[in-house]
């Protein structure tokens, strides 16, 4: 799920909202595997323009035109990595809740809860790559956030299935 717009506020209590109906979680070995990865590259790249930056300041004769560039490279390689990491670690704390009376979304302890009848439009879409469709729905309430959900779930045909139950447009 990407939340492009996302406000971590509660706007209805959770109780108002009935009994929990299933709750869908991401693929967790995916986020713990761009953490593994990416986690070393991004302190390596760090590491790499600290030395370099320090031997530039500390050393009489380091070639600038050739250490900078590098300096450059190992930066933005860190920054890159941490904000992966970062942007994964989030993931791990997700959670999306289908209620009787409408949706909750957990990231770690923040929530965002909304009723179904807040639903102002809902999109199902696909993005083709490589011969393989990667289905997405979103689903834009009367406030204007917008919610995105994708096959980043285990079970996401079911969870399409529950929302797609509360489209305005279609006919009751």
């Amino acid at each position: 799920m990407n939340l492009n717009s996302y406000a971590p506020t509660v706007t209805v209590r959770l109780d108002t909202l009935g009994e929990v109906v299933e709750v869908f979680q991401p693929r967790r070995w995916t986020k713990w595997l761009i953490i593994a990865t990416f986690g070393p590259l991004g302190l390596a790249g760090l590491l790499v323009a600290a030395v370099i930056v320090g031997g530039i300041f500390t050393l009489p004769d380091v070639p600038l035109p050739l250490a900078l560039p590098f300096a450059g490279i190992g930066l933005v390689l860190g920054c890159v990595g941490i904000w992966l990491v970062l942007r994964s670690w989030k993931w791990l704390g997700h959670s999306v809740e289908i209620r009787e009376h409408g949706i909750c979304c957990w990231w770690r302890r923040e929530v965002e809860a909304r009723r179904w009848e807040e639903i102002a439009t809902m999109r199902a879409w696909s993005v083709e790559f490589k011969g393989r469709d990667y289905p997405h729905l979103s689903v834009t309430f009367r406030d204007g956030v917008t919610w995105h959900f994708d096959d980043e779930y285990l079970t996401w045909p079911r969870l399409f299935e529950l929302i797609r139950r509360h489209d305005p447009s279609a006919a009751k």
